[in-house]
């Protein structure tokens, strides 16, 4: 009996040394596989950004930490990632930011393009957008960081949120004295309409002015309204060109 329980051991322990050395031999296939530098680059996800600026960002290095570092640095990337395959090729992946209005200059040229998080792009894109226009935009153009007034942030989360009724409707908006305008995109009688919205609860306006529009200009397509002012509570003060 002991001297089967001392062969079961030597088995045993030979089992353990044989598996000790594999793992071992494994672990030294895998840091030599490992350590190999890559030398080839696939960068994925590029949508709207310049693909040889970015490029151009990383063409100097195969360090996976500092190509997903200098790309996060671009104005249009939301964020980006990379690594180094033992095959030798560094995958790189961006997220890109999303345009949702369009910032025009004074004399009526656009500047850049702003995301929902208020972050700006440059507007010198091969893309063309279908997204409102924005002038008197209270914010001057810095790519890296979001822009801090209320009034275009909240502006900027809620156009992505809209109902498809209303984002129909608009053209484009302006910051002015007494509050957000809406211009409208033409109307069936071939006028756009100018929408004052005031200085808050923007969203709850457009919803009346999607009702209105659906009950009031659809309906009655000759119609020819200048101003809709939504300014008021629980009334909407109109003023119609006569033709």
């Amino acid at each position: 009996m002991k001297m089967k329980r001392t062969r079961y051991f030597r088995r045993a322990l030979f089992g353990v040394a044989i598996g000790a050395a594999i793992l071992f031999g494994v672990s030294l296939v895998w840091q030599h596989i490992s350590s190999r530098p890559c030398t080839l680059m696939t960068l994925q996800g590029v949508r709207y950004a310049d693909r040889a600026a970015l490029e151009e960002m990383i063409r100097d290095t195969m360090n996976a930490r500092i190509v997903a570092d200098r790309l996060r640095r671009h104005p249009w990337v939301r964020a980006s990632s990379a690594v180094c395959y033992p095959t030798g090729m560094l995958y790189v992946w961006v997220e890109e930011r999303v345009p949702r209005a369009l910032i025009m200059s004074s004399d009526g040229r656009p500047t850049h393009l702003i995301d929902r998080t208020g972050y700006m792009m440059p507007a010198d894109t091969a893309v063309a957008f279908d997204v409102p226009l924005i002038y008197n935009a209270p914010a001057s153009y810095r790519p890296l960081e979001p822009v801090q007034d209320p009034g275009l942030r909240t502006l900027v989360e809620m156009l992505p949120v809209l109902d498809s009724p209303v984002d129909s409707l608009i053209s484009e908006f302006i910051f002015a004295g007494d509050g957000l305008e809406l211009i409208t995109r033409p109307t069936p009688a071939g006028t756009a309409t100018r929408v004052l919205l005031g200085h808050d609860r923007w969203d709850l306006r457009l919803g009346r002015l999607s009702a209105f529009w659906r009950q009031q200009i659809m309906q009655t397509p000759g119609r020819h309204f200048e101003t809709v002012d939504l300014r008021f509570s629980g009334q909407i003060v109109t003023t119609e060109k006569n033709v």
